[in-house]
C-alpha cells in the first residue's frame, strides 16, 4: 500500500486471550495458519509462533500485533480498524481498550474504528470524539441510517467500489453524507 501511494488501509483486528490486539480477519485459523485452534483462547505469543500461509504454503510472515503495525506504519496511513469481535461480547472492555490504544499512539486524527453494528454504535456512544464507520450491505446502510439516533450515528460509512451506484450517490447527496463515505 505504501509503495502504491495509498493514503489509507483497512486492517482487521482481533483480541487475544491475554488482551493484546492483532491483525487477523478470519473466524477460523486453518486457512491462514494451517492449524485448527480456537483463536479466542490463544495468547498473542502463541499465535505469533505460526507462520502465515498463502495459497496453502508457508510464508516468512507471522501474525502482527496492532502495536507492531502502528509502530511500523502508523504515521504513513489513515488506518481503518475493522474490529472482529467473533464471540468477544464485552463491549465496554473492547471499546475502552481500543480508544486507549488510539490515544496512546496519538491516532485520533488518523484512525477510523468500525466493526459490527452493535460494536460501532456502542463505540460512537462512548467515544464520540473518535472517528467511527459502519459497513454492511449497501441497501441496509441506506435504508437504516435515518433510523439510527444521531448520538449513535457513525462519522463515516464504507462501501466496496462495486456498491457505488448513481442511486447511492443521489442518496448520499440528499442526506448530506457525500463527504462521509469511504
Amino acid at each position: 500500500a505504501l509503495e502504491q501511494g495509498f493514503d489509507a488501509v483497512e486492517i482487521d483486528v482481533k483480541r487475544s486471550s491475554d488482551g493484546h490486539y492483532y491483525l487477523f480477519h478470519d473466524r477460523e485459523s486453518m486457512q491462514l495458519l494451517g492449524v485448527d485452534i480456537d483463536l479466542s483462547e490463544q495468547r498473542l505469543d502463541e499465535l505469533q509462533r505460526y507462520l502465515m500461509l498463502h495459497n496453502g504454503q508457508p510464508t516468512a510472515q507471522r501474525i502482527l500485533s496492532l502495536d507492531e503495525f502502528v509502530n511500523e506504519f502508523g504515521a504513513d496511513f489513515i488506518i481503518y480498524l475493522d474490529i472482529k469481535r467473533h464471540g468477544e461480547n464485552n463491549l465496554p472492555l473492547i471499546t475502552s481498550e481500543i480508544a486507549a490504544f488510539i490515544e496512546r499512539h496519538k491516532l485520533e486524527q488518523r484512525a477510523i474504528v468500525g466493526g459490527d453494528f452493535l460494536f460501532t454504535t456502542w463505540f460512537e456512544f462512548r467515544f464520540p470524539e473518535l472517528y467511527t464507520s459502519v459497513g454492511g450491505p449497501g441497501n441496509f446502510r441506506a435504508r437504516t441510517y435515518r433510523w439510527i439516533p444521531k448520538r449513535f450515528r457513525p462519522d463515516f460509512m464504507i462501501a466496496r467500489a462495486s456498491e457505488v451506484t448513481p442511486g447511492l450517490v443521489d442518496w448520499l447527496q440528499q442526506s448530506s453524507l457525500i463527504d462521509r463515505w469511504i
